[in-house]
């Protein structure tokens, strides 16, 4: 009996122990819950996935924020370009206005200023000599600039008129390159145009100046075109028509008109009668034509004697 009893209290003891233990750990699983406690396990696939598709999000992140930044910052700077850019517009326009307002008043103030004052050339002597300063500076352009830009604006020909260069028939009646040329023209131009000057006034001496010059210009580039048989219209040829002598001799020719019984003095002290004159150099611009080898445009003198006959009959309509 007592080694039963000792069995029982054992067997008794044992399950008392396995009851106490089955406890501890209830009450260790509870504690867990309740601090929230997780037990560590090892990363699986889609953690890994997870983390790496957040860092790439991160990165995209950055990078917009980065473009974002320069973008701003250009346009705060065309901002402050624009902004400069006003400033001066209206600094240009106030500038404008205020000078504007200026030479208004200027010419408010002088209202003769600002446009063309072609009544100074009623005085004869303003013309005279302008025409003269013009043929001054072109006579010493010719000594200065290129000989041949020279030929090409201030010398006429039928190349000149060919390719596109009119201009020509007004700037080569103020062409001399030649100073025995030059001189001889602008004593005619003058002794003789102070005459015309005088009876006619500066505006009229300036149109009679332009229109014999012009005649005597087209006459000479007509006649060598109707010369160039063996050569094609416009090819460049030596032969150009430069100088104020058709200008000049439309003044002479007016001025024999109007007083033909008037003495000359040929070379400075010869006397010759106007008419007598006027005759010769008629006679010697006709022979010329037929000359050839002549250097002188004897057609382009006719031309502008041609404009002062034609000025006397529709002036004065009188006959001798």
């Amino acid at each position: 009996g007592v080694e039963a009893g000792s069995l029982g209290s054992g067997g008794r003891t044992m399950t008392t122990q396995g009851a106490l233990a089955r406890a501890a750990a209830a009450l260790g699983r509870g504690l867990l819950r309740r601090i929230d406690l997780q037990p560590i396990r090892a990363p699986s696939a889609t953690t890994t996935t997870t983390t790496t598709t957040s860092t790439g999000t991160l990165a995209l992140a950055s990078s917009a924020m980065a473009r974002v930044s320069r973008l701003a910052l250009q346009t705060r700077e065309v901002g402050r370009s624009a902004s400069a850019m006003a400033a001066s517009s209206a600094s240009r326009k106030g500038f404008l206005a205020s000078f504007t307002r200026g030479y208004s008043g200027y010419l408010s103030n002088n209202p003769r200023r600002g446009r063309l004052d072609f009544g100074r050339l009623e005085n004869y002597e303003n013309a005279l000599y302008g025409l003269m300063g013009v043929n001054a500076v072109v006579f010493a352009s010719w000594q200065v600039v290129s000989p041949t830009f020279m030929l090409k604006h201030f010398a006429c020909s039928t190349e000149a008129i060919r390719n596109l260069r009119p201009h020509t028939l007004l700037t080569s009646m103020f062409s001399q390159f030649d100073f025995g040329h030059f001189a001889v023209n602008m004593l005619g131009l003058y002794f003789w145009g102070r005459d015309i000057g005088q009876l006619l006034g500066g505006r009229r001496l300036l149109a009679l100046y332009l229109a014999g010059g012009l005649a005597g210009t087209v006459v000479q580039v007509g006649l060598d075109y109707a010369n160039q048989r063996e050569y094609k219209w416009g090819q460049p040829r030596e032969r150009y028509c430069l100088g104020a002598s058709g200008a000049v001799n439309a003044i002479v020719t007016l001025n024999i008109l109007l007083f033909p019984k008037s003495t000359v003095l040929l070379y400075f002290f010869i006397p010759v009668p106007a008419a007598l004159l006027g005759g010769f150099f008629l006679a010697r611009d006709f022979s010329g034509l037929f000359d050839g080898n002549s250097g002188t445009s004897h057609a382009g003198h006719l031309g502008g004697a041609a404009a002062g006959l034609l000025y006397w009959l529709m002036r004065f309509r009188r006959f001798y």
